[in-house]
């Protein structure tokens, strides 16, 4: 079972690029597309909390898009349509959660690159 839903950016932090763009690959090395046959791009994030006292943690975000991002790294980005949480769980105990994100951007600028509509991938989960 799925559950889906939108993170509040504003009161979850700045994000902050660390790594990527990098081809998001199945277990054979090829290069995932999501329903659009677009293909599936992973970054990553350090993501600093708006509250002060918390700790900072890393965050894998992908991205469907036929051109990947050419944001420097150490760049603090956003999320202008917003970061889609989805929530998974398997037998055996593992579960966790899945970011993706339509656009990316870096902050102060109005330069975005922009990913494909939100769909699940054709091999299934990403």
């Amino acid at each position: 079972m799925l559950n889906r839903f939108m993170l509040d950016q504003a009161g979850t932090g700045a994000f902050f690029l660390t790594e990527g763009p990098a081809p998001r690959v199945d277990r054979d090395g090829v290069q995932r597309v999501d329903r659009n046959n677009t293909p599936v791009y992973e970054i990553q994030c350090y993501v600093k909390p708006a509250d002060e006292n918390a700790e900072g943690t890393t965050a894998k975000i992908k991205l469907a898009t036929s051109s990947p991002p050419t944001i420097p790294v150490f760049t603090e980005v956003r999320f202008p349509k917003g970061l889609l949480a989805m929530a998974w769980s398997m037998e055996g105990g593992r579960s966790g959660v899945s970011l993706s994100a339509s656009e990316v951007e870096p902050v102060g600028t109005t330069s975005k690159v922009q990913a494909a509509p939100q769909q699940e991938s054709a091999k299934g989960r990403e």
